[in-house]
């Protein structure tokens, strides 16, 4: 049991007041997977079809999976990977490719208890990464604030989803821990 989060405003239940249990792709059932995919076309359909992109994801050993249940049910989860930069080989970075909740569970703290994850893991890594990485589109205001809260900063690379909104670069600085 995770402790309350007092710094939310008061009677709105948080993360940190449920049972929050993560749990890696390998550990996953079929059930599981199936909700990753509904999810993930639920939070992500305005933005055009993710069908494909979803399922090379899910099956790339190179992109971990995370599950977030909260007292046994299905409540989010993100994907992210690692990989060298391009642009500057000797920099690592952890690309955040999907991160959604669901939205019975939002407003509860769980996206913040699934990036923190993603910030661990991508810093914990036998081959540490020193930032991540996320895109999110123009108009998403609400993803903006949320990741700006968390760190992140517009960066460089603009692309376009699928459906033609903007794609947005933002970038966070990760401390590595040695």
């Amino acid at each position: 049991m995770l402790s309350p989060d007092r710094s939310r405003s008061p009677g709105k239940q948080t993360a940190r007041d449920d049972n929050l249990v993560l749990r890696r792709a390998g550990e996953l059932s079929e059930e599981d997977r199936a909700f990753v995919l509904a999810v993930a076309n639920r939070a992500f359909l305005v933005y055009g079809s993710y069908d494909t992109y979803l399922k090379d994801w899910y099956d790339n050993d190179a992109v971990s999976t995370i599950l977030a249940e909260v007292d046994g049910q299905r409540a989010g989860f993100f994907m992210l990977t690692t990989y060298r930069d391009a642009d500057a080989a000797q920099r690592i970075v952890a690309d955040l490719v999907a991160i959604a909740v669901a939205p019975e569970f939002q407003s509860r703290g769980i996206g913040e208890c699934l990036l923190a994850h993603a910030f661990s893991l991508a810093g914990n890594a036998r081959v540490p990464a020193q930032e991540m990485w996320l895109v999110v589109a123009e108009g998403n205001a609400r993803a903006q604030r949320f990741f700006a809260r968390n760190g992140f900063r517009f960066g460089g690379g603009v692309g376009v989803y699928p459906a033609g909104q903007r794609a947005l670069r933002m970038v966070r600085p990760l401390e590595v821990e040695w």
